[in-house]
């Protein structure tokens, strides 16, 4: 925390610190069962090993013993937008005791309650709501990101003409969307976070998903290295493009089927191609 000419920070003491607080949860929850949620923890614990090499992996060490101490008295859940890979590379084995629940798309039927929720919730009339909301949740793959933002482009030709758009119709919104330069869902978060996840190797990986996002079908790595040499890529060596392309789909760019990967996500892979020119 920094104020004027005062700067404060955590020293040495905070995991200790940290240990004997949720050690005093434990004993003042008096043989209750204690969760404990950490949100965002592979943020934190990066930039802690950002700051200080060792430091994230310490803290991570800490939540570990503290879920070893106490067992069953404790239920923890740790959840981040980032994987524990990207952390360090030891920072994986921390969390070898915990379940692992990947997040992704929801149920294509609850994905299109939510889109009828939200279009209820504004006023719109019963009559081709649902219709509208089963295509909302398909154009969006059945991410509620997405789906709000669909939604809410939705109701403003709805409240300027009350009159509603047409399911058909919801495929141009995301043509819209994507070729917006105002970048209203912020697709080139999926390119312009590439540095910072791949450091030095941010621009191979680029071109590897260059070639994924053109390519008609999932691709094999020998198809993607050829298709990579051909093109002139930096990356020369198979072992480093199998790598990558794990560390890719580790980070829900690509998924693997078999022995073959393709883009996790149709709308992604089509943004990709426009951003990338």
């Amino acid at each position: 925390m920094t104020a004027g000419p005062l700067k404060v920070e955590r020293d040495s003491r905070a995991a200790a610190a940290l240990d004997e607080l949720l050690d005093r949860v434990v004993a003042r929850a008096n043989g209750r069962q204690v969760v404990l949620f950490v949100d965002e923890v592979t943020i934190l614990a990066r930039n802690l090993e950002r700051r200080e090499r060792g430091a994230g992996d310490n803290f991570l060490h800490v939540l570990r013993r503290f879920r070893q101490k106490h067992g069953t008295a404790v239920a923890t859940v740790l959840s981040g937008s980032i994987g524990f890979h990207q952390v360090s590379p030891d920072a994986p084995s921390t969390v070898n005791d915990i379940r692992k629940i990947p997040v992704g798309p929801i149920r294509p039927d609850h994905a299109a309650y939510l889109a009828e929720c939200l279009l209820l919730g504004a006023g719109v009339p019963r009559d081709g709501r649902t219709d509208l909301a089963e295509a909302v949740a398909d154009g969006a793959e059945n991410i509620p990101y997405y789906i709000q933002h669909l939604v809410a482009a939705a109701l403003t030709t709805w409240r300027s003409s009350r009159t509603l758009i047409r399911p058909d119709a919801v495929p141009h919104l995301v043509d819209q969307a994507i070729e917006d330069p105002i970048d209203p869902w912020d697709l080139k978060h999926y390119r312009d976070r590439l540095s910072d996840y791949y450091g030095a190797d941010a621009k191979t990986v680029g071109k590897i998903l260059d070639v994924y996002a053109h390519a008609d079908s999932a691709l094999s790595i020998d198809d993607a290295f050829m298709r990579l040499q051909s093109e002139g890529s930096p990356s020369t060596e198979r072992p480093e493009l199998v790598a990558l392309v794990e560390r890719l789909e580790l980070d829900h760019y690509l998924l693997r089927t078999g022995d073959r990967d393709r883009f996790a996500s149709p709308l992604v892979q089509r943004a990709w191609r426009t951003m990338r020119r």
